[in-house]
């Protein structure tokens, strides 16, 4: 039997909860430090051939690039003629300028005109009636027919100005994007989303950019392949076409004048034939370039 006088030990509770403490701080870290299973990835990346050493990033454009035509002075969008997808001709109207300024000054030239005509024509046929003291000398008709000659000359002005707010596509091509509306207000800014976006008929072809350390190896005609982004199976090979011979900042910077630019591409333009699958033009593509 325990000794009536013996004294009972306990462990008080604050020492148990610090226990628990630590012992879950420890299963804490040991997951921490878990390494994580591999996964195989979603898609499998493209399987680099052995001779082509340099990779670089590409992106499918139009022939000669994509046009993107604008006004030749800022205003509003009074009508436009097309949607993506549509197949122009040359020439071909795609959207028009709202210039009623330019009505308001062709009429106005249009009175002055009538004017400057009719003053000649009383100057020059009432001629013979009067004293010879009041006839019109020849140098006040030629400056009468020298103002209806001017006045002629602005009216061709503003016409031309006018015909001008209608914008033609400068190739025959395929409508990419309209970014306009009518009503909406072109400011003719080189920072402004382009009204409308057109490719070329015909081939196609790829900008790759290349990266700046690599610059050291690229040489005219070096021949190339490419994979779509995310499809493997799918690649094509590429026709050397030039070299930008500048360097650009990175497309993933925006090349503000407050931005440091610390990577700079050369841009290599490739062609290539039809591909047995479709390709767009704005797609993305992996290149690689043959280094021997």
């Amino acid at each position: 039997m325990p000794h009536p006088h013996a004294r009972r030990f306990s462990i008080p509770l604050s020492i148990w909860l610090s226990l628990l403490g630590f012992i879950a701080a420890g299963f804490y870290l040991v997951d921490v430090n878990r390494a994580d299973p591999l996964h195989p990835p979603f898609r499998q990346p493209a399987n680099k051939p052995e001779e082509y050493g340099i990779a670089g990033e590409g992106i499918i454009e139009g022939r000669n690039g994509n046009f993107t035509p604008q006004p030749i002075r800022p205003g509003r969008v009074k009508s436009v003629y097309v949607k993506a997808g549509d197949t122009v001709a040359k020439g071909q109207a795609l959207y028009k300028m709202d210039v009623p300024e330019l009505q308001a000054l062709l009429s106005e030239a249009n009175a002055d005109l009538k004017a400057s005509k009719e003053a000649y024509l009383h100057a020059k046929n009432d001629e013979p009636d009067l004293p010879q003291q009041r006839k019109p000398g020849s140098h006040q008709l030629n400056a009468l027919k020298a103002q209806v000659a001017a006045r002629q000359a602005k009216i061709r002005e503003l016409q031309i100005q006018q015909s001008q707010s209608i914008i033609h596509a400068p190739a025959a091509g395929e409508i990419l994007s309209v970014n306009v509306r009518p009503g909406s207000f072109l400011s003719c800014s080189s920072m402004e989303l382009p009204p409308l976006s057109l490719a070329a008929s015909g081939s196609k072809q790829v900008r790759v950019d290349v990266d700046e350390v690599n610059t050291g190896s690229i040489r005219p005609g070096m021949a190339a392949i490419a994979y779509l982004k995310g499809q493997t199976a799918h690649s094509f090979p590429l026709l050397f076409d030039h070299i930008e011979p500048v360097m650009h900042p990175k497309s993933n910077l925006n090349g503000s004048s407050t931005e440091r630019v610390d990577v700079r591409v050369l841009q290599v333009i490739y062609t290539f034939k039809t591909t047995p699958f479709p390709v767009y033009v704005g797609q993305q593509v992996d290149v690689y370039l043959k280094e021997r």
